[in-house]
């Protein structure tokens, strides 16, 4: 019985399915289109189920100005992606880019050291060259001994992300470094300007570490100096040779530092006077 009662109700579904289908498509009386009433689908209980038909809302659209806005700077956010690393790899040294790109590196160099894309494109490269640390000695005016230590150092800057801090430090230190004398060239020449430039930056650095320094130890005097540590070839490890080897460290001389006194050096001439 039960399911003779469900093929009545199915066929009484469809008859009127089928009555709707024949109405005009357009009322007499109003001349607007009438409603279709025909149920979208039919639930497990036999009851008509109507659609939605509500309209949606069309979805904003941004502006021909913003759109170019946007566009410009997804565009220069590109170029500064790729000109760190472009600049890296076409440079055979400190100060000796290709002048294109070194150009472009000079005007983007502001938004990349904000937003951290000049990375060590070349520190985990298959032939990694020589890190870099800083060695000081700072002294005192009274009998209190010497402090003297080097950074980045495993052993005092924990965790390890406060030691990297302290690598990438040293490693910027060098990579500022401009030689003392100004190159072989007329003094009003594109290089010498190049020079003084590096240079300036590269005292700014070295006085601000010095300063820092001073200022952690309560010091008077201070004396710093570049360490190179080059990694141990194939036969010296073989052969038993540690990767801390003395032999793998060198100083990297330099004269000091040019310019009017500053705090630091005031400093430093009154303890040697006392």
């Amino acid at each position: 019985m039960r399911g003779f009662f469900c093929a009545a109700t199915r066929r009484q579904l469809v008859e009127r399915s089928g009555r709707v289908g024949l109405k005009e498509p357009m009322s007499s009386r109003e001349g607007q289109p009438e409603q279709d009433a025909r149920p979208s689908f039919i639930s497990h209980r036999g009851q008509p189920v109507m659609a939605d038909t509500s309209t949606h809302q069309p979805s904003p659209v941004v502006s021909a100005k913003w759109r170019l806005v946007i566009s410009v700077l997804v565009t220069l956010h590109v170029i500064a992606v790729f000109i760190a690393p472009f600049t890296f790899a076409s440079s055979s040294g400190p100060g000796m880019a290709s002048p294109a790109a070194d150009t472009v590196m000079s005007a983007f160099r502001p938004y990349i050291d904000a937003v951290f894309l000049n990375h060590g494109y070349f520190f985990f490269a298959p032939n990694p060259g020589p890190s870099h640390l800083i060695r000081y000695r700072v002294e005192f005016s009274d009998e209190r001994p010497a402090i003297e230590g080097v950074f980045p150092n495993l052993a005092e800057q924990q965790p390890r992300l406060l030691y990297h801090r302290h690598f990438m430090l040293s490693e910027q230190l060098h990579s500022m470094y401009a030689p003392p004398e100004p190159p072989p060239a007329p003094a009003d020449s594109i290089d010498v300007a190049d020079w003084r430039r590096r240079r300036a930056v590269f005292e700014r650095q070295w006085r601000s570490f010095e300063q820092h320094l001073l200022a952690k130890h309560g010091g008077d005097r201070i004396a710093m100096e570049r360490i190179e540590h080059r990694p141990a070839d194939v036969v010296e490890v073989v052969n038993g040779m540690r990767l801390d080897d003395p032999k793998t460290y060198r100083v990297l001389s330099d004269e000091p530092v040019s310019g009017p006194p500053t705090a630091v050096s005031r400093r430093a001439e009154q303890g040697r006077g006392r």
